[in-house]
């Protein structure tokens, strides 16, 4: 008897051990390909898969039940080096997926913590992605295509977040845009689309977004539907429960957002050339409109300026310039003040 429950112990310990492998799979189609792959942990998952010539992938993975997929394509023949993916993984339940199709990409995956997940797809030639992710939760979407010829690094995405449950998603679409998201603390939420919508150029936009609180929101689009280029966004959220929309069309629109304290919106619009919108707001519930140019029969804005600031609570702010060369000044301090500025030409 003795001998029979010694036996039954060992066969639960050897099922235990069998669950607790880690799995690496690697499968390289054509020439020149390097896969490097470590895991030290428990039922760490890691996929290999590279087709066509010199694409370079290195997955480490620390901890238990991490997931990583690489998988990459294409490449020039008699290259050192052509997409390359990194991904570093340490904690539990973290979940990695790089797709490089086309030629020189480039992506860079940390994180660190429980349960974040991190999507990422290049689509073209020379296109950067970099996410650093620590903490609980958080989720990236990166998805950029285009080719800028011999300029590298074409499309850059960036994505930073350190916390619990925040959300960022990247799409560039065109010739050498930017994009940079950093999120500290719980809830946040960005969005930066800076692509085509009717097949036309997008090229040198920027945009940058820097969320520091919990709940606050932001939604970037930098578009082509008149043509897309050297457009800036910059948004800047402090406190809690915040909302900002910046669309800026054509070319050469600067939009600058900051927004401290609790629960203030702004929305920006800018369709036309050389546009400028700056909004300040501190305090709480406040809410700016700013529209210059639009689609309608008042026609595009170019050469416009709108500054907004509120100082306070509960100020309202609605400004709309179509036509060229408006100015436009709005300053509320204290609570419940209402401004509404209407020009063309």
């Amino acid at each position: 008897m003795k001998r029979i429950i010694l036996s039954a112990a060992a066969l639960m310990f050897g099922a235990v051990a069998l669950g607790q492998t880690n799995d690496s799979n690697v499968t390289q189609t054509g020439t020149d390909h390097v896969a490097t792959v470590t895991q030290a942990g428990t039922t760490n998952d890691s996929d290999v898969v590279q087709n066509g010539a010199s694409n370079q992938a290195l997955v480490e993975q620390l901890g238990a039940s991490n997931i990583s997929l690489v998988d990459q394509a294409d490449g020039d023949l008699g290259e050192n080096a052509n997409s390359e993916a990194s991904v570093f993984q340490d904690g539990s339940g973290n979940d990695s997926d790089v797709l490089q199709r086309g030629d020189d990409q480039i992506a860079l995956i940390v994180q660190v913590g429980t349960g974040n997940m991190s999507a990422t797809e290049q689509y073209g030639s020379s296109n950067y992605a970099d996410v650093d992710q620590n903490g609980t939760g958080n989720d990236s979407y990166i998805f950029q295509s285009g080719s800028a010829g011999n300029i590298e690094p074409n499309n850059e995405a960036y994505v930073f977040q350190d916390g619990t449950s925040n959300d960022a998603d990247t799409y560039q679409q065109g010739e050498t845009n930017i994009s940079r998201i950093n999120q500290v603390g719980t809830l946040n939420t960005a969005l930066t689309y800076q692509g085509r919508f009717f097949g036309g150029s997008v090229e040198n936009n920027e945009s940058y977004v820097n969320q520091n609180g919990d709940g606050n929101t932001s939604d970037v689009y930098q578009l082509d539907q008149i043509g897309g280029m050297d457009n800036l966004s910059t948004v800047d959220q402090s406190g809690a429960d915040h909302y900002s929309f910046v669309q800026q069309e054509a070319s050469g629109n600067t939009a600058d957002i900051d927004q401290l304290g609790a629960n203030n919106e702004s929305f920006s619009y800018q369709i036309g050339v050389d546009n400028t919108s700056v909004v300040f707001q501190d305090g709480q519930g406040n809410t700016s409109l700013v529209r210059q140019g639009t689609f309608g029969p008042l026609g595009f804005s170019d050469g416009s300026e709108s500054s907004v600031s509120q100082l306070g609570d509960f100020n309202t702010s609605d400004v709309r310039q179509y036509g060229n060369n408006h100015i436009s000044s709005v300053s509320q301090n204290g609570a419940g003040n209402t401004a509404t500025v209407t020009q063309n030409n």
